[in-house]
């Protein structure tokens, strides 16, 4: 009998224990969400652009629960030939209510941004300034991880696509042409100056 009752005793513990770590497990699975997209000067989605333009590469992540997330962190790639010159970025902790240029959070020079932690249902942002150098096709993918099992990967990694044209500026009528002088005081002066030039005297320069 008492060998009986030690043994009922280990079962239980051992479920126990087992139920706790199950417990535990669905504590710390979280659900991490990307979002990239190309934006313009007032944050507009855009799918063209051109040369000469300023255009952002906008990353936003999410933790969708049910646990808080750590070791997150979200490698940008680009592709080949990218047409696009790195200016500078900026991040937000705060779903934009906020931001901070230059953050040391994202290396421009690995294209990683580490975040850390991150809790349930916090936005994190990322803006990656740059102008556009060359006419072609770009996009660029954001891919999140993290420390914990992702409930969902389907939603690790976004890709956004622009299309860069030439620019369409035309110069302005009569660009680079001197205007000419409504008054006669400056025609005196050039013809006086022709004339002194013509007589063979020197000015000197201070």
């Amino acid at each position: 009998m008492y060998r009986f009752l030690l043994v009922a005793m280990i079962f239980l513990a051992m479920g126990a224990a087992a139920a706790q770590e199950t417990d535990d497990n669905l504590q710390v699975n979280s659900d991490l969400a990307v979002d990239a997209e190309y934006l313009d000067l007032d944050e507009n989605i855009i799918t063209t652009a051109s040369v000469g333009d300023e255009v952002f590469e906008g990353v936003a992540v999410t933790n969708l629960g049910p646990g808080n997330a750590t070791g997150v962190k979200v490698d940008i790639t680009r592709s080949s030939q990218y047409p696009f010159e790195y200016l500078e970025h900026e991040v937000s902790w705060d779903n934009g209510a906020n931001w901070i240029y230059n953050d040391p959070s994202y290396d421009p020079l690995t294209s990683r941004w580490t975040i850390g932690n991150l809790p349930v249902g916090a936005v994190y942002k990322l803006v990656v300034h740059q102008r556009a150098t060359a006419s072609g096709s770009a996009q660029f993918t954001a891919t999140i991880s993290g420390d914990q099992p992702d409930l969902n990967t389907t939603n690790n990694n976004d890709t956004a696509t622009i299309i860069i044209k030439e620019s369409q500026e035309v110069p302005a009528a009569g660009a680079g042409m001197v205007p000419m002088q409504e008054t006669g005081a400056a025609a005196g002066l050039l013809v006086a100056g022709i004339g002194i030039l013509g007589a063979g005297m020197v000015i000197s320069r201070r």
